[in-house]
């Protein structure tokens, strides 16, 4: 396995991970970019390991985009404000879709907000990425039951604080 089809393999999911991780205003694609380095200097690692190369880039994504959070001056934009390039990925197809298409990210990005690190982290890998339980414990290096405690806990806390409905069952 080589760095480059690494890269075109998994490039997507990684900017995807970071801009869920990271939230509204955030250009991910340094950080990406810092992902596959670091990638590069382990790949050994990985070639050892019997790990699943999306599992062991959204570890290296996690720890990642942790420090760029604590090396962080700035506060965030306005939240809710989608980041430029945010807008042009996504179709509008009417001014009262894209005004509750920005609400309910705004929404979403507040509740995450509120979560304590470790439960948002899981919370997204799980709900917004769609990694399975175990491959987020993999990828955060933490036993399997307390991802599920994590997922559970942050899903309780968003459906609780939005009025939703609960819903159950985490993917194993």
């Amino acid at each position: 396995m080589d760095i480059a089809h690494l890269y075109s393999e998994h490039s997507t999911f990684i900017r995807m991970l970071l801009r869920r991780l990271l939230g509204p205003g955030s250009e991910p694609e340094d950080l990406a970019h810092e992902v596959f380095v670091v990638a590069m200097r382990k790949l050994p690692d990985l070639e050892l390991g019997s790990t699943e190369p999306r599992v062991w880039l959204a570890g290296i994504a996690v720890r990642l985009a942790a420090n760029a959070r604590r090396r962080s001056w700035f506060r965030r934009l306005v939240l809710g404000e989608l980041s430029a390039s945010d807008r042009h990925q996504v179709e509008w197809r009417t001014p009262e879709r894209a005004a509750q298409n920005t609400e309910r990210a705004r929404r979403l990005y507040a509740l995450l907000e509120e979560l304590p690190l470790k439960k948002r982290e899981a919370f997204i890998l799980y709900e917004l990425q769609g990694l399975t339980c175990a491959e987020i414990a993999h990828a955060l290096g933490c036993p399997l039951q307390t991802v599920f405690s994590r997922v559970d806990s942050a899903r309780r806390h968003i459906l609780q604080s939005s009025g939703a409905p609960p819903r159950s069952g985490a993917r194993r």
